[in-house]
């Protein structure tokens, strides 16, 4: 791989839906163990706690956080509808755990769950998860407003930021990845490797 690409792992499913982050200590210990062998290809690590973990789960999620490893840059998604209100809220005491953890908050952007886009940053650093529409024209637009947003974090400090791309149908994906690191070296300076993509009829495996 290259030399600067970053793999990102996500906790596995016995941790978070089955054991719902309690009772883990052998599981999570198997996982760590494993994303060492990235060495210096580790980038951040997400945990998505199950969606059905609300605020009555504050306190598994917080424990479950504090309880590992300070040196691991981890970033938390929540899908729960509790965790958010309708104007862009973050819950705030989840929040100034986080900031206290030097945790970072996931943001989603989807068109079908917009209080997930919720604009709050916890540390120096944003990681999005996008997921588009097949190349919809709103996937453009959506795109045109996170290169603005970008730009003006990187302005406030912004040390970082993790962009996933994500379609229904992957194969859209590598074009909007394209369209995005254009816009984001035009307007914010950037310097992105643009992706290769080849006609389907010219790729070959040899």
């Amino acid at each position: 791989m290259p030399e600067n690409f970053l793999f990102c792992p996500k906790f596995t499913q016995s941790i978070t839906h089955f054991r719902r982050l309690k009772d883990a200590r052998h599981e999570v210990d198997a996982f760590l163990n494993v994303v060492e062998a990235f060495g210096r290809h580790l980038g951040p690590v997400f945990l998505m706690p199950h969606p059905q973990m609300g605020l009555n789960h504050r306190d598994a999620i917080e424990d479950f956080i504090a309880d590992l490893p300070q040196d691991i840059d981890l970033f938390l998604e929540l899908r729960h509808e509790d965790w958010y209100d309708h104007d862009g809220g973050y819950d705030k005491e989840l929040y100034s755990f986080m900031v206290k953890q030097k945790k970072g908050t996931i943001i989603t952007d989807a068109s079908g769950r917009r209080d997930c886009v919720h604009m709050h940053l916890s540390t120096p650093e944003c990681f999005i998860r996008f997921v588009g529409n097949s190349l919809h024209p709103t996937d453009y637009t959506r795109i045109d407003e996170w290169v603005q947003r970008i730009k003006h974090w990187m302005e406030q400090g912004l040390e970082k930021c993790y962009f996933f791309m994500h379609q229904h149908e992957e194969l859209h994906s590598p074009e909007l990845i394209k369209y995005f690191s254009e816009e984001l070296n035009k307007h914010a300076g950037t310097k992105i490797p643009l992706p290769r993509i080849y006609d389907e009829g010219s790729a070959t495996l040899f």
